[in-house]
């Protein structure tokens, strides 16, 4: 009378208790009865009810009613707190596994990284050998800037691999975030298709703030591939704003200033 707001005796249990418009396909009495029409004992089934909500733990049987009839009766027994209980241990299973995982994918990533490392070390050595052949308005020595300042930013992207398989803190330090935002427009600019136009404002007197350059540099090549992606098909154009801001929605340790 609770659950379903009144008294449903004598109505049809499919379409009173669950709202349906016929049998349900999974209700069977054959499975409780044997080949001569006895009772073979009780029948265990759960089921999260659709109308309520709720977790049932169900017993069914046969019985025989006083005219002689075959009769089912079911006993529902509602068991939804402990299922709950069953379904938050599974989510700490879940969370368990997970950080094992990560654990394991540390153990990967560190040693993938220091391979790496091995690989940009002579790659940065030679560089910049080949840089002090060169005077400074040579075009191969412009070139070989590049190159050494990507092998860089490699070895600093390696290095944070290397922080996340170790978990600890990065580093932070005064970072002028316009320089960095500068060289992944420069990056974007030689590997964006035509069709993509970037349309850049960096405000000139953008105020330092304290990060990690390889985590910026990460966000604004993250940011600026995911607007490619989005454009990638009938093209656009990616606007890129740097600029101070006076006050913020956020509270980021009562700073008035952001950029």
């Amino acid at each position: 009378k609770e659950l379903f707001n009144g008294d449903l005796t004598g109505e049809l249990c499919w379409k009173a208790f669950r709202h349906r418009d016929k049998p349900c396909s999974h209700c069977n009495n054959t499975f409780l009865v044997d080949e001569q029409g006895g009772p073979t004992g009780i029948h265990l089934w759960e089921d999260k009810h659709p109308v309520t909500g709720r977790w049932n733990i169900y017993h069914d049987r046969a019985i025989r009613w006083v005219d002689g009839r075959m009769a089912r009766l079911q006993v529902a027994s509602d068991v939804t707190k402990l299922k709950e209980m069953e379904l938050q241990q599974r989510k700490y299973e879940n969370k368990i596994r997970q950080a094992q995982k990560m654990e394991a994918l540390g153990s990967l990533a560190s040693g993938i990284a220091h391979d790496f490392n091995n690989i940009l070390f002579p790659i940065l050595g030679y560089a910049e050998l080949l840089n002090e052949q060169f005077k400074e308005d040579d075009i191969n020595a412009r070139g070989l800037s590049e190159i050494l300042t990507g092998a860089q930013r490699a070895r600093d992207l390696v290095d944070q691999i290397l922080t996340f398989s170790r978990q600890t803190e990065h580093e932070v330090a005064p970072l002028k975030p316009d320089i960095v935002v500068k060289e992944v427009i420069k990056l974007m600019r030689s590997t964006l298709p035509s069709t993509i136009r970037i349309n850049k404002y960096v405000t000139p007197d953008c105020k330092m703030i304290m990060a990690d350059p390889t985590q910026v540099h990460q966000i604004a090549m993250n940011l600026a591939t995911n607007a490619f992606h989005a454009m990638e098909t009938a093209g656009g154009t990616l606007t890129v704003r740097l600029e101070n801001v006076k006050g913020c929605d956020h509270d980021l340790e009562k700073a008035e200033d952001y950029v």
